[in-house]
This record gives C-alpha cells, structure tokens and sequence, in this order.
C-alpha cells in the first residue's frame, strides 16, 4: 500500500510541474521598421494560465527572416520604457446602461486616466443607436474628464460594432505603431450598425494589429457576450466579465496592465532584401524547456541612400576665396581698360581742334591771318572713321531679347482621371491626375501634395499604363485602403474608394 501511495504522489507530482510548465502561447502585436534596418517587434508571451511571463531574457528568442537568422539585438520590457499606449475606450451609453451602471463606467474611465502614465494617450467613443467621437485622441487629461463627467444615456438601440470598426480605424490614422489598443464596455448586443458585423470587427483589428479587450457587463442579455468574446480572442485582446458595474474599475486596470506587459524585440534586417517587398518572419521562444513560436509579415520600408562623406570645408573655404579675389581682379583689370580707352578718346577729339593744316611742299603759300572776332575761322573736324579704333556700341541702346516662345516647345499634359474628396457635406475637392506616375503624400516633392497628418511623407504611387491603373503603397505608417481593404499594390477601377490617413477620395476615369 505505501509503495502504491507512493507512486501516485510521484505521478501528482509530474502532473502539477507538467501544468506549470505547459503551452506557451506567442502573439506578435505588431512589426516597426520605422527605424530601418532595425526592426522593433512588439510581442507578449503568455503561459498555459493566460499570464504574461515576466523575466525573459533576448537569449531566450530566435528570430528567422526569409529562412535567415537575424541578430537580436536587444530585449526591452515594454513597461520599462517611456513609450506610451494610445487607447481608445469605447463605451455602451444606450438604454441597458441607465443609473448606476453608467455612473460606475464614467468612474472607472476617470480612475483609470489618473491610474495610466503620462505619456498614454486616450480617446472616447460613445454609442447608443449611433456611434460618436467624443474626444480626439491626446486631449490633456483635466478636458477629458470634464467630457467624461457630459456623457448620458441616450437612445433606445445599440451600434457596437459600428463603434468599434470607428475605433480601430481612428487608431490606425492617428495612433502609434505597436502602442494602440481598444477597450470596449458593452452586454455585446448589436442592433444599429447596418452593412458592420463582428466579422468586420475582426478583419480590421487583424489588418491593422490592434488588439480589442472587451468588457462584458449585461443586465439580463448575456446571451449576446460570446460577441465580446470572440473579438478579444481573435485579435489578441483579453476578455473579462463584470458581474456588477462596481467591477468595472478594477478591470480597466487589469486589462491596463495586461495590455503593458509585452516585449520589445528588436533585431537587425538582413542586408539582401529588397525596398517595398514583404517578407516571412517567425520569432521562436524557449521557456522552461517549451519551445513555441509565431509567424508574422512585414514590409521592408523605402531603403535611404546612405549620405556622402563629408568634406574638407577648409579646403572649401579657400578655394572659394581664391576664385572670389581672380575675380574681383578681373573685374578691376576690365574697369581700368575701359576708363583708359575712353580718356585716349576724349584727349584725340580735343587735338583735332588745335591742329592746323600743313602747307604742302614745293608751293607757296600765302600767310595765314590772324583770326579776328568779326571773322571767327572754322575749325576742321577730324574723320575718325578711318581710326583703328571701332566705334563703341552705346551701353544704352536696346538690344532685342529672345522670348520664351521662341525656341521651347512644351506639350500640354494629357488628364486622364481625378480623386474626388469624400466630405462630410457630400462631395469635397476634386485633384486632376497628371502624367503617367502621380506621386501623392505631404512632402512638397510629391505631385500632389495633401494636408493630412495622418498621411506619410511619400504615401502612394499611381501609375498609368494603358488603360491600366495601379496603386502602389510607398511603406506607408498608417496604410492604404481601397473598398475598406488594406492593399500593398493593387488595379483600380472607376469608382473605387481610396482611404489615405483620415482622408477619403472617389477615383473617377475622366470621360
């Protein structure tokens, strides 16, 4: 009997280390190349209780990239670092919320923005039968309270998911790579968001790698909380359930912290690859004798050229002021010439006046008389045309420029299609495509150049071949989107809506 007692305490034993060393999990939260050939991934490492594991070392990780090992430089705690998280909270303020719940929720808000650091960034969007942007993203913490305090039950009917594609749509134009999240409070139910599902939620969250935590609280209707929870496990969030609106504060700041605990792994590039091309990567981890890992894409950015080497600005320096003092010689030389060469002149026209005329030889000639004033004697001009000297040409004179016209012929460009803005009032502005390689962004080196800030530098290419369109993303921060999908290079075709940073145009084929 004691060896069987025995060896069941052996076999509970293994079973328990076999539970605390069991699966790992792995989610890549998002890849930065902002910084090329750095690459900074965002990741978290959770063990088989869902907890983040704390104390990893960049040993610990092995990083492949097209099939090639890349050096981990450095493995940084995401808490340790002065980086801040963009959230945006998004909150049920429809029927189901009236009273103490929605008082609990603007108290759980308010505790959490004294409870996050000061470089966090915080946005709020309410729904009820429609959803509405309270606050912009980086409002300083006093106003946001004051419009947290203004939030009230409205409307009979919900639209979350509308509210929640809003959110993470809101965070890929305006929030920080690989620092962004949603937070969500709502029983789930879904009645007034029209053409949006929970798919949509999913898809969006997915392309743009913002996780969604989701907050379940319901007042009888939980049969709609498995919404809540598919979004959070789908896009790598967490979800949690409120039994009363009282729990809600402590669960803000849980899902808080969660969100804060990740890595930041950051390797070298290897050098072969290609600008604009997208690329395997998969980041293995072995903890505790486990080995787990995760694939993921990413797209190397527009390569630099690496800037020249630096002069010899002495060298510089004295050059410059050799040329400058050949040239103020020159100059010298030239004014002296021609003051000289007019004086000759002036001094030649005043002897023509005082000489006389010569007798010629072998004649005689009768005595010249004495000029008087009652008969004042001419004096003879001197021909200067026979003089070696040219004639100067006045500096005064008008000589004929060539125009413009004259020898430069231009052809004017063909128009071959628009990008109509998509206003609030209907439709905006309309921007004429020129040539056959329109460059867009808001660097002024762009062809067209757009007043967005959301919008990269050198954002996008269109290309015309034929009767080809293409649209090319330039490694842009925040993305492309046509028809709602995020694209790298695609075909466009007349009508197709163009989504760049919070800017939205119709591409229309001239007629």
């Amino acid at each position: 009997m004691k060896k069987i007692r025995a060896i069941k305490v052996c076999f509970l034993f293994i079973l328990i280390l076999a539970a605390d060393v069991g699966a790992l999990d792995l989610f890549i939260r998002s890849i930065d190349t902002q910084l090329w050939p750095s690459v900074r991934i965002y990741l978290r490492a959770l063990d088989n209780r869902g907890q983040s594991i704390e104390g990893l070392k960049k040993e610990d990780f092995l990083v492949q990239t097209s099939e090639q090992v890349t050096p981990t430089q450095r493995l940084t705690p995401f808490s340790d670092t002065q980086e801040g998280t963009d959230l945006v909270l998004i909150l049920d303020t429809s029927g189901t919320m009236k009273g103490i719940p929605l008082e609990d929720a603007k108290r759980a808000i308010t505790e959490l923005l004294q409870y996050a650091t000061s470089d966090d960034r915080f946005t709020i969007i309410t729904f009820n039968d429609d959803a509405r942007l309270t606050a912009e993203l980086g409002i300083d913490r006093q106003s946001l309270n004051y419009l947290v305090e203004e939030i009230e039950v409205a409307g009979t009917q919900s639209a979350l998911f509308k509210a929640v594609v809003r959110g993470i749509r809101y965070l890929q134009d305006k929030g920080r790579v690989g620092r962004r999240a949603v937070m969500v409070v709502s029983d789930g139910h879904d009645e007034s968001s029209g053409a949006y599902t929970l798919d949509d939620c999913i898809r969006e969250a997915r392309t743009g790698d913002i996780p969604v935590f989701s907050l379940g609280f319901s007042k009888g209707q939980e049969i709609y909380l498995e919404n809540l929870e598919k979004m959070a496990e789908r896009t790598g969030g967490r979800y949690a359930y409120a039994a009363t609106s009282g729990e809600l504060s402590g669960l803000y700041q849980d899902m808080y912290e969660r969100l804060r605990k990740q890595y930041i792994l950051v390797c070298e590039a290897p050098q072969n690859l290609q600008e604009r091309q997208q690329y395997p990567l998969r980041v293995s981890l072995r903890h505790r004798g486990q080995l787990t890992a995760v694939s993921s894409v990413f797209t190397t950015p527009r390569i630099p050229v690496p800037p020249e080497p630096e002069k010899n600005n002495s060298s510089l320096f004295w050059l410059g002021g050799g040329l400058l003092l050949i040239l103020a010689g020159c100059g010298g030389f030239w004014w002296w010439s021609r003051k000289k060469e007019g004086g000759v002149k002036k001094s030649g026209k005043q002897g023509a006046k005082k000489r006389k005329p010569q007798p010629a030889q072998g004649k005689e000639t009768a005595p010249a008389k004495e000029p008087t004033q009652e008969s004042p004697q001419p004096v003879e001009k001197q021909d200067l045309s026979s003089s070696s000297s040219q004639a100067e040409v006045p500096l005064d004179k008008e000589i004929p420029k060539r125009r413009r016209g004259d020898t430069v012929l231009m052809r004017k460009p063909v128009l071959w299609a628009e990008l109509v803005e998509i206003a609030e009032a209907g439709e905006g502005e309309r921007f004429p495509l020129w040539g056959e390689r329109v460059g867009i962004g808001t660097r002024p080196g762009n062809d067209l150049v757009l007043n967005d800030q959301a919008i990269s530098g050198n954002h996008v290419w269109l290309i015309k071949s034929g009767q080809r369109v293409e649209l090319e993303d330039r490694g842009s921060t925040n993305g492309t989107f046509v028809n709602g999908e995020r694209i790298k290079k695609t075909d466009l075709r007349d009508g197709d809506r163009i989504r760049m940073g919070v800017s939205e145009f119709i591409f229309q084929l001239s007629r």
